[in-house]
């Protein structure tokens, strides 16, 4: 799914955070989103999902500005990971998930057979399954994470968004959710921006990376044309050489 910022502009509180933001978003392409902390990443996803309206420019999604959508008709073309995913009622896990297809299901009906399907498959992508009936209050933060990514696979939008996903994941959990994006990108046509701190995990997956710096996109294209060392000095001021790794097939970056 296309969307389009021009010269937009977003505030949190009084500060000024993102200054005239032009990006194309493509469909069935895979974003990832880099830069230093402060640097404007989640303030653009907040602005894209709709939890955060822009002070000046123009956002539009699937060739319509995205304020003619209501949160409904937004939540059926946007699912959300967020960084700060904090539940403090002892809703179950399958519960939780099931809130992904609320977007989808009349107000008031139950859940039909095919959303008991989607809710089933994301939960055993995000090898949520085995505790389905445990109540989210109870789990690790680990566990939490994947089971608010099951809700967002099973909300089944064409454009996925995610804020650093991969934060409190082990190694296995964090190549699997990002593998699990990517095969929704590459087989059913998605479009999805992840936040990453990791620019090598975000190098091996996405193949569009968005940099920014105190609120500005530096650079933004394919990676093998933006992942240069000169763009990693401008952005995260630090030396770095940035490889071609053959067995994995993409670009990876060593540290100085």
């Amino acid at each position: 799914m296309a969307c389009k910022l021009s010269n937009v502009c977003a505030s949190r509180g009084s500060k000024t955070v993102l200054f005239d933001i032009n990006l194309n978003v493509a469909p069935n392409a895979f974003y990832g989103i880099l830069g230093q902390n402060g640097s404007g990443k989640t303030t653009l996803i907040d602005i894209l999902c709709g939890l955060l309206k822009p002070d000046s420019g123009t956002i539009t999604i699937a060739d319509k500005p995205a304020s003619s959508y209501s949160r409904r008709e937004l939540a059926q073309k946007i699912s959300l990971v967020p960084q700060d995913y904090g539940i403090s009622f002892p809703f179950t896990v399958k519960e939780i998930v099931m809130m992904g297809r609320h977007p989808h299901m009349d107000r008031f009906s139950t859940p039909q057979a095919q959303d008991l399907d989607k809710v089933n498959m994301a939960m055993t992508e995000t090898d949520t399954l085995g505790f389905a009936n445990r109540f989210i209050t109870d789990l690790s933060g680990g566990e939490r994470q994947r089971v608010v990514f099951a809700r967002a696979l099973a909300q089944d939008a064409p454009f996925m968004l995610l804020d650093e996903p991969t934060a409190s994941l082990d190694v296995r959990h964090a190549l699997r959710l990002m593998s699990g994006v990517d095969e929704r990108v590459s087989k059913k046509g998605c479009t999805a921006m992840v936040v990453l701190q990791d620019v090598n995990l975000a190098a091996r997956y996405c193949k569009n990376l968005i940099f920014l710096k105190h609120g500005r996109i530096i650079a933004h294209g394919p990676a093998e044309d933006v992942l240069v060392p000169d763009v990693l000095k401008d952005v995260f001021d630090i030396d770095a050489q940035v490889r071609f790794e053959p067995e994995l097939g993409v670009l990876q970056v060593i540290f100085k």
